[in-house]
């Protein structure tokens, strides 16, 4: 699992980025792959692995930290 926080979340839209803190690189999300409760708020740690697609990394299994 790798670690990071959410770099900006668009409520309306259910997506957002997270910054990696291993490689600093923004990466994908979407609330459909978040496995945790709770509402996403910027700035938020999170846990996640990555996902390979046509578009780039995603993140996927995402679990909101406190």
């Amino acid at each position: 699992m790798e670690r990071g926080r959410v770099k900006i979340w668009f409520r309306g839209k259910n997506y957002g980025f997270i910054r990696s803190q291993k490689t600093g690189n923004e990466i994908f999300f979407h609330r459909a792959e978040i496995v945790s409760d709770g509402d996403v708020v910027e700035g938020q740690k999170v846990e996640f692995e990555t996902e390979r697609t046509s578009r780039g990394l995603k993140a996927i299994n995402v679990k909101l930290k406190s």
